[in-house]
Formats: structure tokens, sequence, C-alpha cells
């Protein structure tokens, strides 16, 4: 009997600062991705709201549930943050959602089948909606217009390049090779 290959981990991390109101769209956007094996990582950075108990409960109300990790700890800021959750991450693929922002449903199995299907890209973005509080789409944010393949070092050190955060997903080794 032939096993079948199995899709590769991705992990997802949100680093959480007081963002109680917006937490749970984002975590019912990665938990309702089409793609399935994903892990969540969610590190509030000492947030001074509940945003730590709305996370919990947008994870234990859901009714699809995915492997997650949920910590609080005192502020150590952004890229602290963000540094904690990729070594802890699993997955062959990384992705960082803002805590007051949400996903498409298929972002990443997309992104994930161009990768997969592209072994020397390093990373893939996209265009993304900008919403009110009322999560309405208000405008659209474009990659257009910038260097977005190639050697993006030298196109964003030059303001020639971009790097579309909310969109992005990395292939984990990236960060083997420039550390973290």
């Amino acid at each position: 009997m032939q096993t079948l290959p199995t899709k590769p981990l991705v992990s997802i991390g949100i680093a959480l600062y007081n963002h109680e109101t917006y937490i749970k769209e984002c975590i019912d956007s990665i938990l309702n991705q089409t793609y399935d094996n994903i892990e969540i990582i969610v590190i509030d950075d000492g947030s001074k709201d509940a945003s730590y108990q709305s996370a919990l409960h947008a994870f234990e109300t859901n009714p699809i549930k995915r492997p997650y990790i949920l910590k609080t700890r005192p502020n150590k800021g952004m890229c602290n943050t963000l540094n904690e959750i990729i070594t802890l991450a699993k997955g062959e693929y990384i992705s960082f959602v803002g805590s007051d922002d949400f996903i498409h449903p298929e972002k990443i199995a997309k992104q994930v089948a161009y990768l997969q299907s592209h072994p020397d890209v390093a990373l893939v973005q996209s265009d993304s909606y900008i919403v009110d509080k009322e999560s309405h789409i208000t405008s659209l944010f474009t990659c257009k217009g910038r260097q977005n393949e190639g050697n993006l070092y030298e196109a964003l050190i030059s303001g020639k390049g971009l790097v579309n955060t909310p969109s992005h997903l990395y292939r984990t080794c990236v960060y083997e090779k420039i550390g973290v």
C-alpha cells in the first residue's frame, strides 16, 4: 500500500498586543484556512487589555481545532516577540499575521502550492486589502510598481523593494541562513 505524501506544516505566528477587539477575527481566519496542516503560535506581549483571554476564548469556541501555542509574558517588544515565534515554529513555512489582521481562507493553500512548485523561491506575497474597524474594505495595498523578485535585500535597502508583511509566506529555512 502506497502512503500519500503529507502536506508541509505551516507555522502562523501572531504577536498579540492590545487587540482584544480584533484577535478573535484574526484567529478565526487562520482556523478557517482551506489548508489543514497548520500550527498557530500566539504570544501576548504584555497586553494591558484582555487580549490573552480573548485569544483563548477564540481557540476554545471555534469548532475547528488546530495545534496551537498561546502564551503571555511581560512586554519585550515586537522584534523579540517575532524572534520568539520563529524559535517555536516547527513548520517548513512560516507566516506572521498582525493581531488586528485577518487572512483570506485560501491564502495558505495558494501560497504553499506556489512555493512547492517553485523550490528556488524563498517567499511569496500578495496585495492586501485595507479595512476599517468594522472589517469593511476601504482600499487596496498593492505591491505593483515595486521590485518583488530577485535580490530583495538590495531592493529593500534602496527603497525599491517591498515585503507586504500581512500577506507573505516564507520558507523557514531562510531564518536558518540569516539567523534570528
